[in-house]
Parts: C-alpha cells; sequence; structure tokens
C-alpha cells in the first residue's frame, strides 16, 4: 500500500540552526498523527516541507506516492518549476495557524477559491460542497460574510472547512483548534437580574483559579499565557448567562480563598470540595462531580484494595486539598491498626508530581480525576487504579440548554459531568 506521507532524511536549517534533523516518517493512508513539542521546535516547519512551501536542505518527501517540488532524474533531484509545484499544493489541503483568509473573499468564496482555479470544476458544485463544509464546522450562516466581520475562531473555522474542499488525500492542520469560540450562550435577564448592583454596574465577572492546575481542567495553552480549559468554559457560561465580560485570573490555591474573602474576585471556579464547614462562609454551586483518582506509574506494583494498600507507600497529594485530608484521615486509621505510616509527600506544581512518579519517588498521586484521565491517557505512563468520592453529590440553565453538555464534551470529562446543579449540597461534616 503506498503510504500517505513518507519522508526520508529531511533536514532544514535557518542559517547556522538546524531545525529538523534527518527526519524519517511514514502515514498510512487513514491515519491521524499528531506531532507535539513546544514553541519553536520545528512543528510548522515539518509541515511546511510537506507541501514544499519551505525547500528542503536534504532528503525527499512523498505524498501519495508523487515526490514533492522535485523531480528525480539520473538519480539526481531537480527542483520543479513553480507552475507544477503549485499543481503539486492543490492536492493537499493545509490549514494555517494564521488563517491566511483573503480579505476582500467572502467567506464562501475563500473556501471555494483554490477548487475553482487550480482544480477547474464547476462553480456550482464547488459551492454547494462548500455550503456543506461550513454547515459541518458551525458557520452556514456566515457565507456571505467577509473575514474582517467574523471572530478569531470564526476565521479558524473557515480554513478548515476551506482544506477539505479541494478533496485532499492528506490534509496538514498547524495548530487548528488554537482559537476557536468558548461555548457561548446568550445573557438571562431574569437571571442576570439577581447579580448584586455593584457588579452588574461594573460589567465583569472576576473568576480566579489555580495557575497549576493540569488539563482538561485549567491549564496555560501553547502561548504561556492564555488559560484555557474546561473551568475556564464554565466560568464563560456563567459570565454569558449574567451578561457580563469574563475576567479570567489566576492565583495558588490558598491565595485563591484569600481573595474571594477581600472582595477582590467575585468566584472561584475550581476543584474544590463542599464541606459543611466552608458552607458556613460560602455559598456553593455545583457544576461537575468532585471525584479523585489514585495514579500510579503505569509499570508500578501498587495495587489498590482499600486504604491498607497504601501503609508504607509515599503518595503525593496537593497541600490544603480534600484529598489531603482524606489522605491524612486514612494515614491515623492505618496506624491505629498497627500498619505501616503512609509516606505523604506535598506538591504545589503539577509538573513537580507527575515529574515524582516517572522518577519513581512515588508509588502514587491523589489528585482530581480528569486531570488523573488527561495524563494516563496521553502520557501513557500511568494508569489509575482507584477513584474516590471527594464529597457528597453535586448552573441549571446551561445543563438545561446543553451549553453545559457541550464544555464536557470540548474537554471529555465526561465522569465529571452532572444532570443538575445544586446550591449548597449535602457535604462532607466538619472536622472534630
Amino acid at each position: 500500500m503506498t503510504a500517505a506521507v513518507e519522508l526520508r532524511g529531511v533536514r532544514k536549517s535557518f542559517g547556522a540552526t538546524p531545525v529538523l534533523r534527518g527526519i524519517d516518517l511514514t502515514v498510512r493512508p487513514g491515519e491521524v498523527v499528531a506531532v507535539i513539542g513546544p514553541s519553536g521546535s520545528g512543528k510548522s516547519t515539518l509541515l511546511r516541507v510537506l507541501n514544499h512551501l519551505e525547500p528542503l536542505d536534504a532528503g525527499t518527501v512523498h505524498v501519495a506516492g508523487e515526490l514533492i517540488g522535485y523531480k528525480l532524474r539520473g538519480g539526481e533531484l531537480h527542483a520543479l518549476p513553480d507552475r507544477e509545484v503549485r499543481e503539486q499544493r492543490s492536492r493537499i489541503g493545509f490549514v494555517f495557524q494564521q488563517f491566511n483568509l483573503f480579505g476582500h473573499l467572502t467567506v464562501l468564496d475563500n473556501v471555494t477559491l483554490a477548487p475553482r482555479t487550480a482544480q477547474h470544476r464547476p462553480r456550482a458544485e464547488v459551492e454547494a460542497e462548500a455550503r456543506q463544509l461550513l454547515e459541518r464546522v458551525g458557520i452556514g450562516g456566515f457565507a456571505d460574510a467577509y473575514p474582517r466581520r467574523l471572530s478569531g475562531g470564526q476565521q479558524q473555522r473557515v480554513a478548515i472547512a476551506r482544506a477539505p474542499a479541494l478533496r485532499p488525500p492528506v490534509i496538514l492542520f498547524d495548530e487548528p483548534t488554537s482559537a476557536l469560540d468558548w461555548v457561548r450562550v446568550p445573557k438571562v435577564d431574569e437571571i442576570a437580574a439577581l447579580v448584586p448592583r455593584a457588579i452588574r454596574d461594573r460589567g465583569t465577572l472576576v473568576v480566579t483559579g489555580s495557575s497549576g492546575t493540569a488539563p482538561p481542567l485549567r491549564f496555560y495553552a501553547t502561548d504561556d499565557k492564555t488559560v484555557v480549559g474546561s473551568e475556564v468554559d464554565f466560568a464563560q457560561l456563567v459570565a454569558d448567562t449574567l451578561g457580563l465580560e469574563l475576567e479570567i485570573q489566576v492565583a495558588d490555591w490558598s491565595n485563591n480563598v484569600v481573595r474571594v474573602d477581600s472582595g477582590e474576585v467575585g468566584v472561584f471556579i475550581s476543584n474544590v470540595t463542599v464541606t459543611e464547614e466552608r458552607k458556613e462562609k460560602y455559598d456553593f454551586a455545583t457544576y461537575r462531580q468532585d471525584n479523585v483518582a489514585l495514579e500510579v506509574p503505569a509499570d508500578g506494583g501498587l495495587e489498590y484494595r482499600d486504604r491498607t494498600s497504601l501503609a508504607g507507600k509515599r503518595i503525593g497529594v496537593g497541600t490544603g486539598t480534600n484529598q489531603e485530608q482524606l489522605l491524612v484521615k486514612w494515614n491515623e486509621q492505618n496506624r491505629a491498626e498497627g500498619l505501616d505510616p503512609i509516606d505523604v509527600a506535598y506538591f504545589q506544581q503539577t509538573s513537580d508530581y507527575y515529574l515524582a512518579p516517572a522518577s519513581g519517588r512515588l508509588d502514587g498521586y491523589i489528585g482530581p480525576n480528569p486531570t488523573a484521565i488527561h495524563h494516563s491517557a496521553t502520557t501513557k505512563e500511568s494508569k489509575i487504579v482507584a477513584t474516590f468520592s471527594g464529597a457528597g453529590e453535586q448552573l441549571q440553565h446551561v445543563i438545561a440548554d446543553g451549553s453545559y453538555r457541550k464544555v464536557i464534551d470540548r474537554w471529555s470529562p465526561r465522569t465529571e459531568a452532572l444532570t443538575d446543579s445544586r446550591i449548597n449540597p449535602p457535604s462532607l461534616p466538619k472536622q472534630k
């Protein structure tokens, strides 16, 4: 079977800086391959050499069996004329990081331009397909709009629809979802009227949360500045319903509580367990289950039956969290039964505690269940051996209208989904 993409010995440097150092890669038809790495590591350059937007220094690129950018004659590679390179590109879809839409063309014309001019397909046929593609990405009503009238997320949807319009055997995506819109909902006047006047007059909802939380809850995007995640999307639903502009802030977990106390922020959206003691001071509205998970190294020997399985083990936990209280309580019970104590290790940052199990310095870590699911699935370095409820049961309007489910589906914390939201629900009792 001919490979969809095949790279052999691909090298590319910019000046004296090598970016691609002898890349070999084979992608079979039907495969989806993600290239992951930090900014500046060469991800975009690799995609650009695939359709010869960046010429190679060495090596070869084949797409659907066709040598890209060159012709082999007499055992040597000879550069193709620009016209032939452009023809090759017409058979490779590309979603650019910066969208690269034509500002003087409508959305529909942006999607149909290449199939009409490069592939010489009939306008009626191309426009019919383009309208279907625009519907699929959620912007069917903007076909006659110009890019300047669209949000960044809407422009990116146009770019995504444009790529398959060519019917290419291969589509290249350069961070295709980086600017997609948050799930948004309209203002609900009767709910917004309940907001204190001081906040309504200010016009903003200031929401704080922890800066060190891991995906999919609350984390920094690839620019290392923008906070994204399911917790941010839930905050946007609340702000929209109240007719307020959302202002996202970050702080350490303990400082978030202080900021709520001082009135500096209006809401703390995070993995905060509802307890009777906390309810004496704060109002809670549930938006997902408060489940925690015991995550262990994938090749670790820890098997969990009950709390006694943790006796003599080094278990990590975040400071000031409910899972810390859970672990401390188990430790006390184990010691009362004459078992070895649990060696409790405290961590503040996600990156710190995920390095510890990988290096063998922890037997396990107890933290938010969605984070554990995401980490174990994406790294394959760990596994979940047990889950526990952080408390009792768990924005009613956004649950009812379906937008809550869209956020759940976008970030995939499905095990945390609720059927309804409760104000100050039954919770953990006071500590004696």
